[in-house]
Order: structure tokens, then sequence, then C-alpha cells
């Protein structure tokens, strides 16, 4: 006589599945815990249909500084930020824009290839390269992504700041990871050297605070409070002549921040960058540019302060009304040899407009807010809100002395579009650019 095992085998089904789903729950509770977040890649689709819309990523060749031109755009069908940028890594270019990394192969710079685009869940902002990691920036939080193969870039690790504060602003150097705060005043430090990285110490920022330099012992760091009068640059000549240099962090809106082993940069502290309005009378008090300060001239000597700048890249004596009269009003808008469309994830050429657009300087503004800029060497590459691409040649304080003389060696419009980060590379820089604003 058979024994009935039916039964019995169909509740030990049920078990096994009730253990199964259990399990399951388990892990999708600890991968919604926000200190093992990792978030996976998602599909690309591009956040915009309408051809006019997205963002244009164009290349500038500069081995002519006094004539730049333009060998190559491709325009994005993705939409963009303010906070978004662009930065090299190798040979390539990493741009973020309001939900994607994408990933373009400049090896070759006057023909760029466009590879991949790894989306995120949560809109995102600055993208900083520090070997072969990517730190990319959200609003409350900072994803590590993988780029040693860099046509499959990875989401690494996803980490919050402390007490989920959000992110203002960050920069890297060496192994570590310095993160502004959203209120201003509350730095953090990241280690790098780890897969997952390490919260090192948050530090305090005074209510009055400008600048801060990596210590002597790194992850140290040293505050210094911006100078107040064109003489006192000697309070920060220290991070200069140690050749450690600021960190590329600003607490206010305008500001901008670049700074080198032998320079720092800064807007002029009056019109924080702000465009110059064509007023005579407003022409002749500000500046309206950009200020290099070098360890020669913050240093003492023989027991006095040398004062001064380095130099000025100034609005004021770009167009300074006598020169402005009888220079030029007018300019011709470049605009791409080649431009690409990306459709499904595949760049197509497309036509370009044959007719030339000329830009006349108008009785409002000039080139508009200086949008981003870099320092190279001993050059300044600026873009500004309007479309425009200045290069800056300045020199140390010691050659000043000898009699040179900083100078604007080239300023060209770039294609209809608002110019919002940009790249320098040996013979071209890279540029990222929203729709162009409409003038009211």
């Amino acid at each position: 006589m058979k024994k009935c095992t039916t039964l019995p085998v169909f509740l030990l089904y049920i078990l096994m599945f009730l253990s199964l789903f259990s399990i399951g729950c388990s892990l999708n509770t600890f991968e919604q815990d926000p200190k093992n977040a990792v978030e996976p890649p998602q599909k690309p689709e591009p956040s915009l249909t309408k051809a006019t819309d997205g963002c244009i990523f164009t290349v500038i060749e500069i081995e002519d500084l006094e004539y730049p031109t333009l060998p190559v755009s491709i325009r994005l069908p993705y939409r963009v930020n303010p906070n978004n940028t662009v930065v090299l890594a190798g040979k390539h270019a990493y741009i973020t824009t309001e939900r994607h990394l994408h990933v373009i192969d400049v090896s070759i710079p006057q023909l760029p290839s466009y590879l991949t685009t790894l989306a995120f869940k949560d809109k995102i902002g600055k993208v900083l390269s520090s070997g072969n990691l990517l730190v990319v920036a959200s609003e409350k939080k900072f994803h590590i992504v993988d780029i040693s193969v860099p046509t499959q870039p990875v989401i690494q690790s996803t980490t919050y700041l402390p007490n989920k504060n959000g992110i203002k602003d960050m920069d890297v150097r060496d192994v570590h990871l310095y993160v502004l705060g959203e209120d201003n005043y509350s730095l953090y430090i990241f280690s790098l050297e780890f897969r997952q990285p390490r919260f090192v110490k948050s530090k305090k920022l005074g209510k009055r605070w400008w600048l801060l330099s990596p210590g002597i012992t790194p992850p140290k760091v040293q505050q210094f409070q911006f100078p107040a009068a064109t003489n006192s640059y000697s309070t920060i000549h220290e991070p200069l002549l140690s050749q450690r240099g600021f960190l590329e962090l600003h607490p206010s809106a305008h500001g901008i921040i670049r700074s080198s082993n032998e320079y720092l940069v800064t807007n002029d502290s009056t019109t924080k960058a702000n465009d110059l309005p064509i007023d005579s009378e407003k022409l002749r008090k500000h500046v309206g540019g950009l200020v290099v300060i070098d360890a020669y001239y913050s240093e003492e000597i023989d027991g006095a302060i040398s004062i001064g700048s380095a130099a000025i890249y100034s609005f004021r004596e770009k167009y300074r009304e006598n020169q402005f009269e009888k220079g030029k009003k007018t300019f011709i808008r470049e605009k791409p040899k080649i431009s690409y469309d990306l459709v499904d994830g595949k760049m197509q050429q497309i036509e370009n407009d044959p007719l030339i657009e000329t830009v006349e300087i108008n009785n409002k503004t000039y080139e508009g807010q200086i949008t981003d800029y870099q320092i190279s060497g001993n050059f300044l590459y600026i873009v500004n809100e309007k479309g425009f691409f200045s290069i800056f040649h300045f020199f140390s304080g010691k050659d000043v002395d000898k009699g040179k003389i900083e100078k604007t060696v080239s300023t060209t419009p770039l294609q209809a579009s608002r110019p919002i980060s940009i790249a320098v590379g040996k013979h071209h820089t890279y540029v990222l650019a929203m729709p162009a604003l409409k003038e009211k």
C-alpha cells in the first residue's frame, strides 16, 4: 500500500518559498539603507525630445591663440543645469547633464567620438577627476564612478554627507575630497583611498572666509580671509610660496576661485565678475573682471610688503570708452565646421546653417557674466554667459616689473549658446553650453 506524500511535499515548497521571500525582503531593506546605497545604472533615456533643446559640447582649437577655431560640436539631447560641468581625464571628456554622465573620446580632438551615457536616479551637478575615479555631486550625496574602463563607467559607491546636509561645492586634492556644505560654513573631508570613501573629519568655517589651503600635513586645512585691500595680499603669501595653493571652493553665488601651484585667480571683489554696463561713468569706476595674484606680489621683501596683483583681466581695459569708440563693435559668431546630433546613442552629422551671424555689442552690457574660467600656465581661458570665449595672457610679478604687460589675446563669439563650463587641454579647450537665454 502506497503512502500519500503529496501534502508534505506541498508544505515543503511553501516553506522554501517563504524563506526565499524573507531573504529577499532583508536584502531589499539593506540596499535601501543610505549608508550602503549604490545606485545602479539606469537606461540612458534622453531627458528631452525637442531638437532645439538639450546642450552642446564644443571643441575649440587654440594652437593659434589669436585666432581660435571651432572644428566640431556635438548636440546632446539632455537638459543641463548651471551646476553641470565638463572635466578631462586622460583622453576622454566627461560631461554631466541633469541626470546623466556622458563619456566622449577626445584622443583626436578634431574628431571627438561619443562613447556612452551613465544614468542616475537623482539630479547631479559637478564632476571631478581623481585617477581612475570620478566624483559626481548630487544634492545631498556624492557618487564615486569607476572609469578604469572608460567605455563602461560604473557607479562604485554613493555617500551621504553627515546628517544628510546638502552639497554646495567640492574639490579633490591628492587622495582627499573636500566638500563644502550648503550652509556655507561646514567643510567635510573624505579619504578616497578606499572603495567606499571614508569620512575623515569636518571643520566649521568662520563666517567671513574666502580661501582654504590644504595644510602641510593633509587633510588639515588652513583658512584665510580674502584680502580686504589691494595692499594686503601678503596675508595669503604662504600657500603660494609653498606651492600648496588653494582649494577651488567658493562661498558666494557669483565667486569663482581657480588656483595653480604659483597663482591664485579670483573674481574682482567689487563686481564679482559681473559684466559692466556700457556707461562711461560707471566704466571708469569698476574693474569688472578677474584678479591674478602670485607669490612675488604677496611676499615681504627687505621688510617691506610688495603690494598689488600680478595682473587684472579687466572689462574696463577691454572696452574703455576711448578704445570702444574707435574699436570693434561687432563680431562674427563662430560656427563649428562640423556638427553632430546624438540620436539613439549614435552621432549623426547635421548640416550647419550657412548664414554668418554678426554679433553687435548692445547698449546694455558687454559679454555677460563670467560663467567659468580655467588657468593653465600663464593663460586664463574664460567663457561668458553671452557666448564669448576669451584668452588672457598674464605674467608673473617679476616679469611685470621688467615691463611685460598682460593682454587679452583674443575674444571669440561662440555659437548661439550659453557656456557654463570649460576644460583645457594642450591645444584644445572643451566647452559645455546650454541653450542661449533670450535677451529681454
